[in-house]
């Protein structure tokens, strides 16, 4: 399903959304772009652009800064040198933060016996900082989207604490999904859960890049499930990162390189790599 406006106002402010959505097809840029903690470099001259529709996985060893690397992406740090553009836009001066969605590693780290309900915590994604929220029909309306959209309407009266990880990470997207952004960034978003909750954490991605045509660029450890699902693949190793635009140039022995140890039973992925992805 698409999301749906249900006011004139609403309406005005997506028309304005998709306009300058068209002025590029550039989600992120990043050039020339530098960053470190203490003094010490941990990304250096790390040139790459997402463009709108990606479907980027992100992978690399442990402290590799692949969260670093995201959070410049979503302008939660700044780079030391370079530039980090947003949908065009120069990422200290970027106000369109509806536009992104963003999911962080400690998402669902949250206080299980606090007494908030699924719809609840959805809804908090209309928040900015400490602030009222306004209970329009429209917003309502985008929660209940939302919820759809993950398959987790069922459990809008569940409180949070009471969840699988598999559904609590779902009610985490569809808080980054209820402002109806245009990109989604995931930091190592199926963490923690089953094999079969990551799966279809995965196919639930790839439903809403395809269908409802939603940037994703995921940081992850599930090589399996970035190659069945992601169209291109983002290297991080030793400061550097490097897209491969066509994900069929990856082999094998290229991720046993990136990440410095091998994965046998990564052989059935790159045996089907060569075949029409998964809608």
């Amino acid at each position: 399903m698409k999301f749906e406006i249900s006011n004139c106002a609403a309406e005005s402010a997506e028309g304005e959304m998709h306009k300058k959505s068209q002025d590029t097809d550039e989600v992120v840029s990043l050039t020339g772009v530098t960053f470190g903690y203490n003094g010490t470099p941990v990304l250096k001259d790390v040139n790459l652009t997402v463009k709108a529709k990606d479907f980027i996985a992100l992978i690399g060893p442990n402290g590799a800064a692949k969260s670093t690397l995201m959070k410049l992406m979503v302008g939660l740090l700044l780079p030391r040198t370079g530039e980090v553009r947003l949908f065009g836009s120069d990422v200290r001066r970027f106000g369109q933060w509806h536009r992104i969605g963003y999911v962080s590693q400690n998402a669902v780290r949250v206080n299980t016996g606090f007494p908030a309900t699924v719809e609840e915590v959805v809804a908090s994604g209309f928040y900015s900082g400490f602030g009222k929220l306004f209970d329009t029909a429209g917003r309502r309306k985008a929660v209940q989207q939302a919820l759809e959209m993950t398959g987790i309407q069922n459990l809008s009266r569940r409180l949070v604490g009471e969840l699988s990880g598999g559904q609590l990470q779902k009610v985490f997207l569809a808080k980054a999904l209820v402002k109806k952004p245009e990109a989604l960034f995931l930091d190592e978003p199926t963490t923690g859960i089953d094999a079969a909750s990551s799966k279809e954490f995965y196919t639930l991605l790839k439903e809403l890049n395809m269908r409802e045509g939603i940037t994703v660029v995921v940081i992850t450890h599930d090589i399996g499930a970035a190659f069945d699902r992601a169209a291109k693949i983002g290297c991080v190793r030793n400061g550097k990162v490097y897209i491969h635009d066509n994900i069929d140039e990856v082999t094998q022995e290229h991720v046993a390189e990136v990440l410095g140890y091998r994965i046998p039973e990564l052989s059935a992925a790159f045996s089907t790599s060569q075949n029409p992805k998964k809608s």
